[in-house]
């Protein structure tokens, strides 16, 4: 039961890493995607009836919003992966079930990002190999936090389960 505990508690580590390192691509692909798609913000502000002296206004509060959003996914997934490597550490000492809950929140919203991205393939992406591309991150981010919510699961059980055992065999 303790090597199961062990394997577990790895896996915890390995996923935590994955998920923070998520966190800053998405970040990098966040910042890039503003400069790139710039232009056609301004073609969508344009068709919604925005005037050019708006547009001075318009532009800097949508590109604050989408730092603020950027920013909340880095933090998100910051707290979760770090989390998980504490747990899988075992150097919190607390029982904490705040990392899975928010876990579970980052795989709905990567997710739906990914089945977004797969049921609107040919509008999102100019190229198949960028579109390939996206899904297999999104797929791959959606995994790691799936194996990260079981293994996290799997340790509290299996921690529960050893402390139960070593008390029975104390009292006998």
């Amino acid at each position: 039961m303790e090597r199961e505990l062990r394997r577990y508690q790895n896996l915890l580590v390995c996923v935590g890493a994955g998920i923070i390192t998520f966190g800053f691509w998405s970040l990098i692909k966040g910042v890039m995607s503003m400069f790139l798609y710039k232009d056609d913000i301004r073609e969508l502000l344009a068709v919604l009836g925005v005037t050019q002296e708006e547009m001075g206004f318009v532009l800097p509060f949508i590109n604050i919003i989408l730092v603020v959003i950027i920013c909340m996914d880095l933090v998100l997934r910051m707290i979760v992966g770090t989390s998980a490597r504490n747990e899988g550490r075992a150097r919190d000492r607390k029982r904490r079930w705040v990392y899975l809950v928010f876990g579970l929140l980052l795989g709905f919203l990567s997710l739906s990002s990914l089945v977004s991205d797969i049921t609107r393939f040919d509008e999102n992406f100019s190229s198949i190999l960028d579109g390939v591309i996206t899904v297999v991150i999104d797929a791959t981010s959606v995994i790691m936090v799936v194996e990260m919510f079981v293994a996290g699961v799997k340790v509290k059980v299996l921690k529960k389960k050893i402390s139960e055992t070593k008390t029975e065999e104390v009292a006998a």
